[in-house]
């Protein structure tokens, strides 16, 4: 070989060399030297080099590229690879001898990181199951600043990927890093709440962002990366037992045996990893498969997400599985003709655009949903604050009409209790609200009561008959018993003077209410589908039906002004409106749970996540039908 010859050929690249550069298969290098758009040098049977020039002329890049040696393998042939200038973010861009006009195509996992983040800031406008724990509320304030860093990091992102030409790379840095931040920061608000499924996921894709925005790595390997993380922390956190399927047969089975199913499912991710590294170059058969399993596989767990009203992990596990569905098509067009990649290009925009439309149908089912629940609400209020009226002017009309009998007065001024007892039961029996009848001495001592209980027979405190004694009225009492066996059990009812036909108060007759009759009253007026119940509470604020199921903590409702949301003593997020009875100064509330009322969103969002699986997987089966076009 001359001298002559040794300096051409100690400039020219293998094919598999410009495929690495390139980012793309041999197989498509082959086919651009068979049709010309790369002129090379055949050296042999099948094999040829590219020369420098035509490389540097390829990439538009002959003032930006700098050649060091790798390789001097081969004495006769030094070999030589291309760093190229990084002033674009992993855009790959083909000259015109391509035919593609100078379209650029970004790295699959910016596109998934940023659409993933702009459908996800979208979701966290629904109200979700997240926002039902109590363990969330001091995460409220964020919401806001959260929605924007995500939908406006992730339209950034996309965008200087686009427009690299016209925008600073900086922006496109900026960007990335506010994503990596907002995302970091949903993966703590999760650990935070108790959500390990959704601090794994958002935290491996802060992860893969971080390593991606340091080290430079293909967007399909980092993608890739994230799948098989993911895959491996699922399995760990079910072998762990840290996350519990829902409650079935099934779920039991698997609990029961979750060391076996985890380190299988571990070890069937392993294998799959394997083989989506090494198909990825040319997307192979086996490659295809493990990325329509894979895809599949999360659309499901989207789907078991959306049941759960968990929006942002439903969400963002959709938008990953329809990722792996494009994976394959994208690998095939890193080479393509113009119409081909800009139908790509158009589809993730598409598919985007389809699961917003999704979110805000979801949002304004969840709006019309929230004021039919107001509507629901107040009315049943109404008519539970139209019971409860009701219900204490029977025990004061009883009470007028007994403290104006003669003959009790008679048998009370002759603390005749035989006779007491017969005109309290003959009073007790017809009426069905009141629990206990006691006649009082002036002094508080119990003269006699009915029905009859010797464990309840305890001293009455002065303030629930007293008023009633120096008012000369029928006095309303709601509060706790300071000193019984009872431990400050809480009293309601009224207590009604004695007066004889002289005009002396001779004794005191108190009317218990029966709470447990008013509350099962109170709750066939409440809707049990949506766990509805009622609350009543006394002058003093505190509960006298319900107590179990207080407020914890209230806000003004994130979906409806009318409403009041609220987290009750168990920790369920509900919606509550109130309203102040006259006369009595008492507040009765109505709570539903809000996990309840959006049930029915679940169903709603099964047919979106349908339609976009359509979508996306029509228009890449037609792109592999015509792939034979821009292979």
């Amino acid at each position: 070989m001359t001298g002559g010859d040794n300096k051409n050929m100690s400039q020219t690249y293998t094919v598999k060399q410009v495929a690495e550069m390139l980012g793309y298969s041999t197989n498509s290098i082959y086919t651009f030297l068979q049709e010309g758009r790369i002129k090379g040098v055949r050296v042999g049977k099948g094999r040829f080099r590219i020369p420098e020039e035509e490389l540097n002329r390829i990439l538009h890049l002959s003032k930006k590229s700098e050649i060091t040696t790798i390789s001097q393998s081969q004495p006769a042939v030094v070999e030589k690879t291309l760093e190229i200038s990084q002033d674009t973010p992993e855009l790959k861009t083909i000259n015109h001898s391509f035919g593609l006009h100078e379209l650029h195509i970004v790295s699959i996992f910016d596109w998934f990181f940023g659409a993933a983040a702009i459908v996800l800031g979208a979701s966290l406008i629904l109200y979700d199951f997240k926002k039902g724990q109590l363990e969330f509320a001091e995460f409220l304030p964020w919401l806001r600043t959260l929605e924007i860093s995500f939908f406006a990091g992730g339209l950034g992102l996309i965008l200087t990927d686009l427009m690299h030409k016209k925008i600073s790379f900086i922006w496109h840095r900026l960007f990335h890093l506010i994503l990596i931040v907002t995302y970091g920061t949903f993966s703590y608000i999760n650990l935070k709440t108790s959500e390990p499924s959704g601090f794994l996921l958002f935290g491996f894709v802060t992860l893969i962002a971080g390593f991606k925005f340091f080290i430079r790595i293909s967007g399909i390997k980092a993608f890739l990366l994230f799948l098989i993380l993911y895959g491996l922390g699922f399995g760990v956190e079910h072998i762990t037992g840290i996350s519990h399927p829902a409650n079935s047969y099934l779920s039991e089975v698997f609990m029961d045996n979750r060391v076996f199913f985890g380190s299988l499912w571990i070890f069937g991710v392993l294998v799959t990893g394997v083989f989506l590294f090494l198909g990825e170059k040319k997307a192979s058969v086996m490659f295809w498969i493990a990325m329509l399993s894979a895809g599949g596989g999360l659309i499901l767990n989207s789907i078991f997400f959306a049941n759960t009203l968990a929006w942002s992990k439903s969400f963002f596990l959709l938008v990953t599985g329809l990722t792996c569905f494009l994976l394959p098509v994208w690998i095939v067009l890193r080479v393509a003709h113009e119409n081909q990649r800009r139908t790509l290009a158009l589809t993730f925009g598409l598919m985007t655009g389809i699961l917003l439309l999704g979110i805000g149908v979801i949002w304004i089912m969840q709006q019309n949903m929230a004021e039919y629940a107001a509507r629901d609400l107040q009315s049943r209020l109404d008519f539970g604050e139209i019971l409860v009226k009701e219900r204490m002017d029977t025990v004061e009309n009883t009470l007028k009409d007994a403290s104006s009998n003669q003959l009790l007065i008679v048998a009370f001024k002759a603390e005749n209790s035989e006779e007491l007892i017969e005109l309290l039961k003959l009073i007790y029996s017809n009426n069905k609200v009141i629990e206990k009848f006691t006649a009082l001495r002036i002094d508080g001592t119990i003269l006699s009561s009915y029905p009859y209980d010797e464990r309840k027979q305890v001293e009455t405190s002065p303030e629930f008959f007293l008023p009633a004694i120096n008012e000369r009225k029928i006095y309303l009492f709601d509060n706790r018993k300071g000193t019984d066996s009872s431990g400050g059990k809480l009293e309601v009812g009224m207590s009604a003077p004695l007066i004889d036909s002289e005009g002396e108060t001779v004794g005191v007759l108190m009317a218990n209410i029966d709470l447990i009759k008013l509350k099962n009253d109170l709750q066939e007026l409440a809707n049990p589908a949506n766990e509805e119940y009622f609350i009543l509470y006394n002058r003093g604020g505190k509960i006298i039906i319900n107590p179990d199921k207080g407020i914890n903590f209230a806000q003004d409702s994130l979906v409806n002004n009318e409403l009041k949301e609220a987290y009750n003593f168990q920790g369920q997020r509900v919606y509550e409106i109130s309203e102040k009875i006259e006369n009595l100064n008492w507040i009765i509330q109505i709570n539903s749970s809000v996990d309840r009322i959006f049930s029915p969103t679940k169903t709603v969002s099964i047919s979106i996540f349908l339609t976009a699986v359509l979508f996306v997987g029509g228009i890449s089966l037609w792109l592999v039908v015509e792939k034979r076009k821009y292979a």
